[in-house]
């Protein structure tokens, strides 16, 4: 395809030249839009050898770190990347995401605020600020992060996806329902968010709604213990016991940790 195109072009850009910083960031990009996250690094270690001073190389790097779970490493590199431009939003941004993902929502906020005051139009910092207050049980500053990054970016699935969630535990489902249609009219195979809309309207008493919406879901990922699972919990609320039985069953062989189907099966007298 394109990408071998592209790195076999760098490659002989460096055979002609084996110092050219440019062509191991470019290759580094290309490999990791592969998934060979292994090269990107290696790539990338070579750019910034060649030029120390290249904070999108420490940036990239400290991104294929943490998608392997490196994340001392990946907040080093954006450390790094910060030192070199303290204005430099992404940097931000994806060290936020790293805190975040370690659980650490008020570092994450501190640097996601960073990432808003250096790019005010960037759309993914109120998003991630946003997650990061719906973390921390505050779902007001939550909702006015994904509104504004809904107005910066209103062709966002995902963020409208998030704004459903908060209205669907707000308790507001036909709000959090408007939010998942949109969404899936704009990514019509967003799996998360049929899930999603599905446990609005069971929650809402609608489950004839929440079985179409489970079913979509769990078609999209037939190994997804909680799509499995909902939709055992809404053929219970329709009576189909038997059916009911057997998502739940499913769920528990899917995810034997997922206490959800466990405790449903124990009510139904299924152990």
């Amino acid at each position: 395809g394109d990408l071998d195109h592209a790195i076999a072009d760098y490659e002989q850009a460096l055979k002609l030249d084996p110092n050219l910083a440019s062509a191991y960031f470019n290759r580094g990009m290309d490999y990791r839009r592969r998934g060979q996250t292994d090269r990107a690094i290696a790539d990338y270690d070579q750019a910034i050898r060649l030029n120390p001073k290249d904070v999108a190389a420490y940036n990239n790097r400290g991104i294929a770190l943490a998608e392997k779970g490196d994340y001392d490493r990946a907040v080093a590199d954006y450390d790094q990347a910060l030192k070199l431009d303290s204005n430099f939003a992404l940097a931000y941004l994806n060290r936020g995401l790293v805190w975040h993902k370690r659980k650490d929502y008020d570092r994450a906020i501190a640097d996601f605020d960073m990432a808003i005051k250096a790019a005010p139009d960037n759309a993914a910092g109120f998003n991630a600020r946003g997650a990061s207050f719906d973390a921390k049980d505050d779902p007001d500053r939550a909702m006015a992060d994904f509104d504004k990054a809904i107005a910066l970016e209103p062709g966002n699935a995902t963020f409208l996806d998030n704004r459903g969630n908060i209205w669907r535990n707000k308790g507001r489902f036909d709000r959090a329902v408007q939010d998942y249609d949109r969404a899936i009219e704009l990514s019509p195979d967003f799996a998360l968010a049929y899930y999603n809309r599905a446990q609005a309207h069971y929650l809402a008493g609608r489950f004839k709604q929440a079985l179409s919406d489970a079913q979509k879901a769990a078609s999209f990922n037939a190994k997804s213990a909680s799509a499995v699972s909902l939709r055992g919990l809404i053929q219970e609320k329709l009576g189909a016991r038997d059916a009911a039985i057997a998502d739940l069953k499913r769920a528990v062989a899917l995810d034997p940790n997922f206490q959800q189907p466990v405790e449903a099966l124990r009510r139904l007298g299924v152990e």
